[in-house]
């Protein structure tokens, strides 16, 4: 069924090699890297979209140009899109959060990757710090967890090693979520001068006592 007559007959008009770039324009641009890039299936598309907009006789040439016109644009978005991403974060001010967000993306994954968008609260990584020896990033959520309303997800990765993620509470910044995850005690003995590094692999803090005692405990849990 021809859905845009109009705009059908302004392109059964164009010169062929005009009208090949167009088609592939249109196609490129309604279903980008998601759909199959051969001429046949583009051309179907188009006339039940259009009609019949390639000249007659010129069914099979205008199929093959097709195909090899978007394969060709695509190639050409593709690197554009790589350019400014580049020339964009080089250009941001060190402190400009879309900068921070490209980095986090990078190093963490996006935001999408943890949490659905429809399960994602206002925001999306909202603050990143490198600390005890993690780089991390908060994902606020609008989730029910186990009675819990909104906790948030602290989104982090060590050096060398793979990103991960661990629920903490929705009111805390990134400081405060990596005291949080230290027990109780941990905490305490930091106040009295002891050492304690994230182990983000284990999931666990490793607390260096003044008298050299070196002990291991686990993160607590968004349950506790």
């Amino acid at each position: 069924m021809m859905l845009h007559p109009l705009d059908g007959l302004a392109l059964a008009g164009l010169p062929e090699d005009i009208l090949v770039k167009k088609l592939a324009a249109i196609w490129c641009a309604r279903f980008g890297n998601s759909a199959p890039t051969s001429g046949g299936d583009i051309l179907t598309w188009v006339r039940e979209e259009y009609g019949p907009v390639a000249p007659k006789g010129r069914t099979r040439a205008v199929s093959h140009a097709l195909g090899s016109e978007v394969k060709r644009q695509l190639a050409i978005r593709r690197r554009r899109k790589k350019t400014r991403a580049v020339i964009d974060v080089l250009e941001l001010d060190i402190d400009d959060g879309r900068r921070r967000m490209v980095l986090l993306e990078v190093g963490l994954g996006a935001p999408r990757k943890w949490v659905s968008p429809l399960r994602t609260g206002t925001g999306a990584y909202t603050q990143n710090i490198i600390t005890s020896g993690l780089m991390a990033a908060i994902i606020p959520t609008t989730i029910r967890l186990r009675g819990l309303k909104s906790p948030s997800l602290l989104v982090y990765r060590q050096p060398s090693d793979v990103a991960r993620s661990v629920w903490v509470p929705n009111n805390l910044d990134i400081a405060g979520c990596l005291v949080w995850l230290m027990p109780e005690r941990v905490q305490q003995a930091v106040k009295a001068g002891a050492r304690a590094e994230h182990d983000g692999r284990l999931k666990k803090i490793r607390c260096f006592y003044t008298d050299g005692t070196v002990k291991l405990y686990p993160w607590r849990k968004i349950k506790e």
